[in-house]
């Protein structure tokens, strides 16, 4: 199982928006406010582009269930990861 590590927020522009998606090597994961409810985007460890976790459950210890799966293709990741330090 992977374990992703915590990373900062993206900073916001000048009209507000987040920054353009960005890639975080080795994989994280950020809180992020997604209409109105807490989520979850992390990045993939392999090509370290982002997705938002909103289509998956978080337990407690921070286990991500169903498992990841990189929406960016030619990226091919799959494997079950946890999200290190969360606090839903």
């Amino acid at each position: 199982m992977w374990v992703l590590k915590k990373v900062p927020r993206p900073e916001r522009g000048a009209d507000g928006l987040i920054l353009p998606l960005r890639e975080v090597a080795g994989g994280g994961w950020h809180h992020v406010i997604l209409d109105g409810k807490a989520e979850a985007v992390a990045y993939c460890p392999k090509c370290g582009k982002e997705g938002y976790l909103d289509e998956h459950e978080i337990d407690v210890d921070g286990v991500v269930t169903p498992s990841l799966i990189c929406p960016h293709p030619p990226c091919d990741f799959h494997e079950r990861v946890a999200l290190q330090n969360y606090e839903s």
